[in-house]
């Protein structure tokens, strides 16, 4: 489940894209909890015809939470029929990262987007896509 606030004044603009999900993999016994912001603050500079860049600044807020459960069985003679009970909690450390992005639209249809991320550890990230608006 997510949503998008944002707000502009002129050529400024604020956008936070905010999404929260949760799996429950019954098979593998697992189950996840995921909270996701990307608060971003930008200016877009018009350019000839229908033609824009915007650029922005922002950060990117990631809580990743997975929990599995489950048993393991020994196939030893010595051990046949034991088990040991298991419980593994695995969590993101480096939950904030800085941002820093632009999109070129082509026009009021289609747009070309890159962004570059990192945190203060090893964490990087460099995402595009291209959009099409309907």
């Amino acid at each position: 489940m997510g949503t998008v606030l944002a707000a502009g004044w002129q050529d400024y603009f604020l956008a936070i894209p905010a999404s929260v999900s949760y799996v429950d993999m019954k098979n593998a016994k697992a189950e996840e909890l995921v909270i996701n912001v990307f608060p971003r603050i930008g200016k877009q500079f018009h350019l000839k015809d229908s033609n824009s860049l915007d650029v922005y600044l922002g950060a990117s807020y990631l809580d990743s939470t997975l929990t599995i459960k489950g048993q393991h069985y020994f196939k030893t003679d010595a051990l046949q029929g034991e088990h040991i009970n298991y419980k593994i909690k695995q969590e993101n450390l480096d939950k904030w990262m800085g941002l820093i992005g632009a999109s070129y639209n082509f026009n009021r249809s289609w747009a070309l987007q890159a962004e570059y991320g990192q945190s203060g550890s090893d964490k990087r990230q460099f995402v595009s896509s291209l959009t099409h608006r309907f």
